[in-house]
């Protein structure tokens, strides 16, 4: 085999670790909210087929970005809350959220679906936050199964202080049909 064969896999083999969500949705859209294979509400289903995983997903009906208690305008990616399935694992229903700017290490979002307390938790510099553990995750999914919306908080980089308020409107029924997608 020759050195430009080689080379040739190695970017190959980089390209599938690195771009993930390129296959997340079944189209070769590259917005993860694109081509939902089910919808209810406020809430949708995705997913991939090697390996198989399964997200639920929603954006914010209503989003205040506040510096110094006045409200700004700024520029955000994506925001989404996401809970995930990985099939035929013990990954089952991981809380996450991006709220479309970067996290500083070991920051601790503010998650309240119906006035009770979580904590999202920001274990490296990035764009994601995650429940504690799968006892937070399991807490946080039967809260947002009764509740009808959870409000995230969070700092920015930048110090800007975001609020986004997530209806619960569906979640319930695209939670099961993720779980039928992606089974144990």
């Amino acid at each position: 085999m020759s050195i430009f064969q080689n080379i040739l896999k190695l970017v190959i083999v980089a390209m599938l670790v690195t771009y993930p969500l390129e296959s997340f949705s079944q189209s070769s859209n590259t917005d993860p909210l694109a081509d939902p294979l089910f919808t209810k509400s406020d809430w949708s289903v995705y997913a991939t087929d090697n390996p198989k995983q399964c997200w639920l997903a929603s954006v914010p009906k209503k989003s205040i970005n506040t510096k110094d208690g006045k409200k700004v305008k700024v520029n955000r990616g994506k925001i989404i809350l996401w809970v995930s399935f990985w099939a035929g694992t013990k990954n089952r229903g991981e809380v996450s959220f991006t709220g479309g700017y970067p996290y500083n290490k070991n920051d601790v979002l503010d998650f309240n679906i119906d006035n009770k307390k979580f904590d999202l938790f920001v274990p490296t510099e990035g764009n994601f936050a995650w429940a504690k553990d799968t006892k937070a995750d399991a807490e946080i999914i039967t809260a947002m199964k009764r509740g009808s919306s959870a409000i995230i908080t969070g700092v920015s980089k930048r110090g800007t202080k975001t609020r986004d308020t997530i209806s619960l409107m569906g979640f319930t029924a695209a939670l099961e049909d993720a779980v039928k997608r992606c089974p144990e």
